[in-house]
C-alpha cells in the first residue's frame, strides 16, 4: 500500500498542481476576456469616432465644394460687372474725347471770330470805312468822294452785287475758321 499511497500522494500533488494551474489559467482567461471586452469597447468607440470624423470630413468637403461654386459664381459676376464697367468707361472716355474735340473746335472758332471782331473794332476806332471790300481811311476821303461812297454803299446794299460781296466776306470768314480748326 505504500506504493499506492505514494502513487495517490503523487496524483494528489499532480491534481493540486493542475488545479492551481487551472485556476491561474481561469484567472488569466478571465483577465484576457476582460481585456478583450475592454478592447472591443475601445474599438467600438474608435469606430464610432472614425465614423463621426468621416461624416464631418464629408460634410466639410461638401461645404467646401458649395463655397467653391458660390465663389466661382461671384467671381464670374464680378468679372462681368468689371467688363460692363470697362465698356462704360470706354464709352464715357470716347464721349469725353468727342466733347473735348468739339470744345477745342469751338474755342478755336471763338478765337478766330474774336480776332476778326477785334480787327474790325480797331478799324472802326481808327475811323476807317469799308468801301467795296477795302478799308479806306475816313480822313483820306474828301466830301464828294465820301458822299459817293455813302451813296454807293446805300444803293449797293439793295443790289445783288452787295449780296455777293457779303456772301464773299462770309465765305472768307468760313475759310479762315475752317483753316484755324483744321477741318
Amino acid at each position: 500500500m505504500h506504493i499506492h499511497s505514494k502513487k495517490i500522494s503523487e496524483l494528489q500533488h499532480t491534481l493540486s498542481t493542475e488545479r492551481s494551474t487551472n485556476s491561474s489559467a481561469k484567472e488569466e482567461l478571465k483577465s484576457c476576456q476582460e481585456r478583450l471586452d475592454d478592447l472591443r469597447k475601445k474599438i467600438a468607440e474608435l469606430e464610432s469616432i472614425n465614423l463621426q470624423l468621416t461624416q464631418r470630413a464629408n460634410q466639410l468637403a461638401d461645404n467646401l465644394a458649395e463655397e467653391g461654386t458660390a465663389y466661382k459664381s461671384q467671381l464670374k459676376g464680378k468679372e462681368k460687372e468689371l467688363e460692363i464697367m470697362k465698356e462704360e468707361i470706354n464709352h464715357q472716355r470716347q464721349e469725353y474725347e468727342n466733347i473735348l474735340e468739339v470744345k477745342l473746335a469751338l474755342d478755336t472758332e471763338i478765337a478766330v471770330y474774336k480776332s476778326l471782331i477785334d480787327a474790325e473794332e480797331k478799324r472802326i476806332s481808327r475811323g476807317e470805312l469799308l468801301a467795296n471790300g477795302n478799308s479806306v481811311l475816313n480822313d483820306s476821303l474828301d466830301g464828294s468822294n465820301k458822299g459817293n461812297i455813302e451813296v454807293q454803299h446805300e444803293s449797293s446794299s439793295s443790289s445783288s452785287e452787295s449780296e455777293n460781296e457779303d456772301s464773299g466776306f462770309l465765305e472768307k470768314m468760313k475759310d479762315k475758321v475752317s483753316d484755324a480748326i483744321g477741318v
